[in-house]
């Protein structure tokens, strides 16, 4: 499960805080809500403080996601490092 909760707009940033796990189904749901805040204008910014786990899909969302310039904060350790590419339970293969 993943929650989202969009943090207070201002100076044209947008904060979305998530927790949980962004797995199957969640990932296109964290995308549509991506959409959203980018169709509202402003930079999108996303606090992954709370997220303790990302499938294959995920990771590939959050790296396209940064290369587009949005802004990824506190992510655990674990979780950097899938985002830098380590397989940690991971079932893509490479």
């Amino acid at each position: 499960m993943l929650r989202i909760t969009q943090e207070e707009r201002t100076q044209g940033l947008t904060r979305l805080r998530l927790d949980g796990r962004v797995v199957g189904e969640w990932v296109a749901v964290l995308a549509d809500a991506c959409d959203a805040a980018h169709e509202a204008g402003g930079r999108l910014a996303l606090d992954m403080a709370g997220v303790c786990f990302l499938d294959s899909e995920a990771v590939r969302l959050v790296k396209r996601l940064m290369r587009a310039g949005v802004e990824v904060s506190g992510s655990s350790a674990f979780v950097r490092e899938q985002l830098a590419g380590g397989n940690h339970g991971s079932s893509a293969t490479r």
